[in-house]
């Protein structure tokens, strides 16, 4: 199933959830998780924060928002919010990952890497946590650690296709454009799981093919890649966005996420 169906799937579930019950917290949260992943973020907050008043105590929404403010570019409510979540559920590896992948968007590193650190510790098998610390030692300019990350996660994921794309990424980073190639090819080619436009295109800014970097952009914006959201923002991006094309696209983004 494409993640388009899935989605569809999903809301038709959340939908008929809150048809018999519009009290559910849960139902409202799940809802809000969704529109954030159809780029509908205002509608999202609602929906999150509804589920919020519903259930004070639930850490997924506060979490959900948090991903939310994310998008918005708003880390540090992001991690105002992650804390209430991480404090309501302190032994979950993925509100602790979060909180590290979070540290990474404010330009923590070194305070990134140590709570990713903690996580790897008691959940060395956690492929995402190994994809979070690829992407903070990259841009901390230790290539050599963020390799090994790099492929950690793919080993772990099953070697999906966006995790051998994040390799790819890593690669580009350090200027080894044969091994960033060689990578990006077999991501692409295998096609294990959804594979985001935007990653690629990233991939392709880095190894200097610009206009094809740029064609996949504008396919992210139409299909609305959730992976365009995360990368928007992020360290290391802004040689992507200090392209003269991206202001259009980002006034695009603007506009579909209003």
């Amino acid at each position: 199933m494409d993640p388009a169906q899935a989605k569809q799937l999903a809301r038709s579930h959340v939908t008929k959830a809150l048809e018999l019950d519009d009290a559910l917290a849960e139902a409202h949260a799940s809802n809000g998780l969704l529109l954030g992943q159809s780029w509908d973020l205002s509608g999202a907050k609602k929906e999150l924060q509804r589920a919020i008043e519903l259930r004070p105590n639930y850490p997924a929404a506060y979490h959900w928002i948090a991903i939310i403010q994310g998008h918005l570019g708003k880390y540090e409510e992001a991690g105002e919010l992650l804390a209430k979540a991480s404090g309501l559920d302190p032994y979950s590896r993925v509100l602790s990952m979060s909180t590290g992948a979070n540290l990474y968007y404010l330009r923590k590193f070194d305070e990134a890497i140590k709570q990713l650190d903690e996580v790897t510790e008691s959940n060395p098998d956690f492929a995402t946590t190994h994809f979070w610390k690829a992407l903070v030692y990259a841009e901390m300019r230790k290539f050599e650690e963020a390799v090994v990350e790099a492929k950690k996660a793919v080993a772990l994921d099953n070697n999906t296709s966006n995790t051998k794309l994040t390799l790819a990424a890593v690669y580009a980073r350090a200027g080894d454009e044969e091994s960033a190639t060689k990578a990006l090819n077999e991501g692409l080619s295998e096609r294990r799981g959804y594979i985001s436009p935007a990653l690629v295109a990233l991939i392709r800014f880095r190894l200097g093919e610009k206009d094809e970097s740029f064609r996949l952009f504008e396919e992210a914006v139409e299909t609305r890649d959730s992976g365009l959201l995360y990368l928007r923002g992020s360290p290391g991006f802004e040689e992507c966005e200090s392209d003269p094309r991206w202001k259009e696209i980002e006034k695009r983004i603007g506009e579909l996420t209003s």
